[in-house]
């Protein structure tokens, strides 16, 4: 044996060898894209479960936040009918106010009334006191 056939068995063992490799590298590849996949597979599943877990947990939440708000509605309409129901008393009392004050001024009329007829009553005393002490001997007036 000598170089040339040392050098077609090494060329021979070389292609056999990269044939071997070729097909070698083609199953692990082969392998390794199935992997791949099923990797791919379980990672879209997982995605699928974390989303769908994750819309459950959010709507949970909606509807915790949404009773919580009719809770605030609900609130926010019985202040509303209490408020409507004190301005009817309010405007109960406004009325009545209005009569009493309507009241008053007829009190005040009538008080003023009283005072001119006292002050004019007054007046004329005062003049019959006079006229009374101008004619000393004939009329007499005992205070007491």
């Amino acid at each position: 044996m000598d170089d040339k056939d040392f050098q077609k068995i090494a060329e021979l063992v070389a292609t056999v060898v990269d044939t071997r490799f070729k097909q070698f590298e083609s199953k692990i590849d082969t392998r390794f894209e199935q992997q791949e996949s099923k990797i791919d597979n379980r990672f879209e599943q997982f995605r699928n479960e974390i989303k769908e877990d994750f819309r459950h947990q959010v709507g949970i939440q909606r509807e915790d936040f949404q009773h919580k708000l009719d809770l605030v509605v609900e609130g926010h309409q019985m202040l509303n009918d209490k408020i409507d129901r004190l301005d009817g008393r309010m405007e109960s009392v406004e009325i009545r106010m209005g009569g009493i004050e309507m009241r008053m001024s007829g009190v005040e009329t009538r008080l003023t009334n009283v005072e001119n007829k006292v002050a004019s009553v007054s007046v004329d005393l005062k003049s019959h006191r006079n006229n009374t002490e101008a004619h000393h001997g004939l009329y007499q007036v005992k205070e007491g």
